[in-house]
């Protein structure tokens, strides 16, 4: 029996643009939820558009990151 304490684990640590981008996807499905209870049209959220960005962003971040380790050696 192992114990999970000591087992390892690929932990994946928050950044700011993942934590941004998770507390839109949050609000967005409360948004949705009270629109439905109440019966209202949705609003307008561009949600493509934050998406496309968000993505745009992660991977710039990805390849600075590559970058910068490839330089060093």
């Amino acid at each position: 029996m192992l114990d999970a304490t000591v087992s390892e684990q690929q932990i994946e640590y928050p950044t700011d643009i993942k934590l941004l981008n998770e507390g839109c996807r949050q609000l967005e499905r409360m948004i949705e939820r009270g629109c439905q209870v109440a019966e209202l049209l949705m609003p307008r959220m561009y949600r493509r558009i934050a998406r496309k960005q968000y993505l745009n962003i992660a991977k710039k971040r990805t390849k600075a990151n590559e970058m910068l380790t490839f330089g060093a050696t």
